[in-house]
């Protein structure tokens, strides 16, 4: 599992581009980075905002994605700074409702 782009992302957004777009990467390459990729993203389900294809980013989806990646990437979680988490985890969010995550 090669986290090289996502690496440095993460050290990209902490020298000011923001941990969105460090989450968005880490979504968009989720295939490739998880082995049983299926396995391990069919926890994930992320509700949408009633009568739109938008996801509903209430506290408790944020938090239960955010304990989600650090489960399966507690190296990664270890670099993105507690204030900034809402930001990555909300990358994430903009690559599924982009098409680029597909669960």
């Amino acid at each position: 599992m090669d986290m090289t782009f996502v690496y440095a992302a993460c050290r990209d957004a902490a020298r000011g581009t923001g941990y969105a777009s460090a989450g968005y990467e880490l979504a968009r390459r989720l295939p490739e980075l998880v082995e049983d990729y299926e396995e391990a993203v069919s926890g994930l389900v992320f509700p949408v905002v009633a009568g739109s294809t938008a996801i509903d980013q209430t506290a408790d989806t944020s938090r239960d994605l955010w304990a989600w990646i650090q489960r399966t990437f507690p190296a990664l979680a270890a670099l993105v700074p507690v204030r900034r988490r809402p930001q990555f985890v909300e990358g994430f969010f903009e690559a599924a409702e982009a098409g680029d995550l597909v669960l």
